[in-house]
């Protein structure tokens, strides 16, 4: 399964280079890589930092996709 393409709903996942990207990275407060900052219409509302499983990632996107 995508996620991508979780519950059929379209999910936009954007990969940046924080090297090339600095006032981006500056801009969402990156400090650590790999940093994964979910929105929801526009805001925040979960960030998660450091090497997770594709499973933690597909339930933390799961939990917020029922809120």
């Amino acid at each position: 399964m995508s996620i991508s393409g979780l519950h059929g709903v379209f999910h936009t996942i954007a990969k940046v280079n924080v090297d090339e990207q600095k006032a981006t990275a500056a801009k969402f407060g990156i400090r650590s890589i790999p940093t994964m900052i979910l929105f929801q219409n526009g805001r925040e509302v979960k960030r998660i930092t450091g090497v997770k499983t594709k499973d933690y990632l597909l339930k933390e996107l799961d939990r917020r996709m029922s809120l």
